[in-house]
């Protein structure tokens, strides 16, 4: 029978050296610490090496996280809404019958000039509501409600989101801007 040399790995984390028929002289025992040790002193020295690199690493993504909020934030997709409102020059398009309740106009100028958006609770027609000398809607009339405003007029290509809630009844969609009103720029809209 051949005898050979064995390494064994003992739970107590003690390594012997022993032959198959007697054991060695003298007996080696190292212990797995001194080896665990020298792994986590070899890891830290590589992790230490690397933290200007992790660092700088860290602080491009920190930079690329806010540019892609930022541009979101100013490169954003147009508002959404529910009922959807374009404006040309000198009309709306819109669906004119909606359902009562809580919701959200998307409201974009596709029009060659600003625009503006108004909605008005009245029992007046369109056509004829009360205006001013230069033909402008008067918006404190005690016959409208004003419901909706977006503002001053919209640039061209923007859109703007703008909630509302609606009970049944008669509403009129107008831009109040100089002479758009004269020029046709109402629609008629009815809410059930």
């Amino acid at each position: 029978m051949a005898l050979g040399t064995h390494t064994i790995e003992v739970h107590s984390r003690a390594v012997n050296t022993v032959t198959e028929d007697r054991v060695s002289s003298p007996v080696v025992v190292t212990y797995s610490r001194t080896r665990s040790m020298r792994r986590r002193q070899a890891l830290r020295g590589d992790l230490l090496a690397l933290k200007p690199t992790l660092l700088v690493v860290g602080a491009l993504l920190a930079a690329g996280g806010v540019a892609v909020v930022v541009s979101l934030i100013v490169w954003s997709p147009p508002s959404a809404g529910d009922v959807r409102v374009s404006a040309t020059d000198y009309q709306f398009a819109m669906a004119t019958n909606l359902a009562a309740g809580q919701h959200t106009i998307a409201f974009t100028n596709d029009g060659k000039q600003p625009h503006e958006f108004l909605l008005f609770r009245t029992d007046v027609a369109a056509s004829a509501l009360p205006v001013d000398a230069d033909g402008r809607v008067v918006e404190e009339s005690p016959q409208l409600h004003n419901v909706v405003d977006s503002g001053n007029g919209l640039k061209v290509g923007e859109t703007q989101s703008l909630p509302v809630k609606l009970h049944p009844g008669h509403y009129v969609a107008v831009c109040n801007l100089t002479n758009h009103y004269k020029l046709g720029m109402f629609l008629n809209v009815t809410v059930k």
